[in-house]
């Protein structure tokens, strides 16, 4: 699987958690699969943002998040 594939199903994993309601499930899983690979891990400012989404419970915010990375 190619670093781009692979980002593409960590975010359609994470976007389909997130469909079901579960904000801090999708970005926590997102965080977790992202880091499973060495060429997506995400870093600590990154982390401390979506921690801040999950603290406010934003959806628009975790969808835009999720759909940053290319």
């Amino acid at each position: 699987m190619t670093r781009g594939e692979y980002i593409t199903w960590c975010q359609l994993r994470a976007s389909n958690t997130l469909a079901k309601g579960n904000l801090q499930g999708a970005l926590e899983g997102f965080i977790t699969d992202m880091n499973n690979h060495l060429q997506t891990q995400i870093n600590q400012h990154l982390t401390m943002m979506a921690l801040k989404i999950i603290q406010d419970q934003d959806f628009d915010e975790a969808e835009k998040f999720i759909g940053r990375f290319t």
